[in-house]
């Protein structure tokens, strides 16, 4: 029987670290509210078009704004329905939906070192 030497390969990783994709309200939002404020200093993990998903309501949004902390969205987008967001209230980013025959959108590069 041949033998071989076992080879271990290495990866890198271009990134110092994933985007995180996680964030919590800073305050209670009512179900009418089109403004969130992200916990300090993770307003930046969102771009325009990103869906977010709150777990704990199922309630889906559409990010089309985000400048520092503040997140604006459309509420109950999809068929979800729009709910109360209470403060320290998780809130994911589920992807990025861009418009029906969009070519491209500008990419965009946010640092999250501090």
């Amino acid at each position: 029987m041949n033998k071989r030497v076992a080879i271990n390969p290495t990866f890198s990783w271009l990134e110092d670290s994933l985007n995180p994709s996680w964030s919590s309200a800073s305050a209670s939002a009512t179900s009418a509210a089109t403004v969130l404020t992200a916990a300090s200093g993770e307003g930046a993990y969102f771009n325009k078009y990103d869906l977010l998903k709150v777990p704990s309501t199922g309630e889906t949004m559409l990010v089309t704004a985000s400048t520092n902390d503040t997140i604006t969205c459309i509420r109950g987008y999809g068929t979800t329905t729009a709910a109360t967001l209470a403060a320290a209230a998780t809130f994911f980013k589920v992807g990025t939906a861009f418009e029906e025959g969009a070519s491209y959108s500008s990419l965009v590069t946010k640092s999250t070192k501090t």
